[in-house]
């Protein structure tokens, strides 16, 4: 599957807003060590672990951690400020993959955009995105998405999940 053949990836910090454990049950099948960051006291523990994922909004198995109302992003900068602050040093000096980030909220961007006016070569990174029927507006708004991620050395790989993106 999918998520088998990206977890093989050369990547050991995958930074997801999922709430779900696909992540986490692939890895178990894989047989790899993994810590699942979701919480500022988990920030102490990765040290010990092969692969980490980074769950900037939480897990579904801890509900009152969830960031998911407009009230909860509004203080995300406060109630995640540890683990935006790894986000911002791996981003210095690691590749890494986004998975399940829209890119849509304005908290990840920002902590790249504050790296980004520092240091001028960051480590290239990588996103995954459905591909938009071609000609759509969805697709010219996600050739622009991808442009502006280039900006900040976040390159998308397009995933054609239909028999043909002009179908």
């Amino acid at each position: 599957n999918l998520l088998n053949e990206l977890l093989k990836l050369p990547f050991k910090n995958v930074w997801t807003t999922n709430f779900d454990d696909a992540i986490e049950k692939e890895l178990i099948r894989l047989s790899h060590s993994y810590i699942s960051v979701y919480h500022e006291d988990d920030m102490n523990q990765v040290f010990n672990y092969d692969n980490i994922i980074y769950k900037v909004n939480g897990t579904r198995n801890h509900q009152k951690d969830l960031v998911f109302t407009k009230e909860n992003f509004e203080k995300i900068r406060l109630s995640r400020a540890k683990m935006l602050e790894q986000l911002k040093r791996t981003l210095i000096t690691k590749s890494f993959l986004f998975v399940g980030y829209s890119f849509n909220d304005r908290v990840v961007l920002d902590c790249i955009a504050e790296i980004k006016s520092v240091f001028e070569n960051l480590p290239r990174h990588y996103c995954f995105m459905e591909r938009k029927k071609i000609g759509t507006v969805e697709d010219k708004l996600q050739n622009l998405k991808i442009e502006e991620l280039k900006r900040y050395n976040i390159h998308t790989c397009l995933l054609y999940t239909s028999p043909s993106p002009r179908d």
